[in-house]
């Protein structure tokens, strides 16, 4: 499954502690039915690729942070997010560029999905494929 978004901040203040806590992400294999039972969880059921305000960025799971690591600020300008889950390798991009591969295989189906934190965040082209 590959899902890919193009996302962009509508406003992000130059405020540190509040640039670590907004996020914007793609999901992939999310599972249908459980996906809202993980609400209170810092992921949805399934593979998250997370990127913050602050240019932190995290690929994740309810039970655990997969990987994680820091690239440029997105600040306001439009750039694609992208997921991409085959067997049990998944690998995150941003711009087209690969932020990170892992081999994880508790999911092995399920869903898309785009998330922020209930910010003000722009979503454009979405685009889901099998692979």
């Amino acid at each position: 499954m590959e899902v890919t978004c193009d996302i962009a901040f509508d406003n992000v203040l130059p405020v540190p502690e509040l640039q670590q806590k907004l996020f914007m992400q793609v999901s992939a294999r999310c599972y249908n039915g459980s996906t809202w039972d993980a609400f209170g969880k810092p992921f949805p059921v399934g593979y998250t690729f997370r990127w913050y305000a602050n240019g932190n960025w995290e690929i994740g799971t309810p039970l655990r942070i997969l990987a994680k690591g820091k690239i440029q600020n997105p600040g306001k300008d439009w750039h694609n997010l992208k997921i991409i889950c085959v067997a049990d390798k998944i690998s995150a991009f941003v711009d087209g560029n690969l932020v990170q591969e892992i081999t994880d295989a508790t999911y092995q189906r399920g869903l898309a999905g785009i998330g922020c934190s209930f910010d003000r965040v722009g979503f454009d082209n979405l685009k889901i494929k099998m692979k």
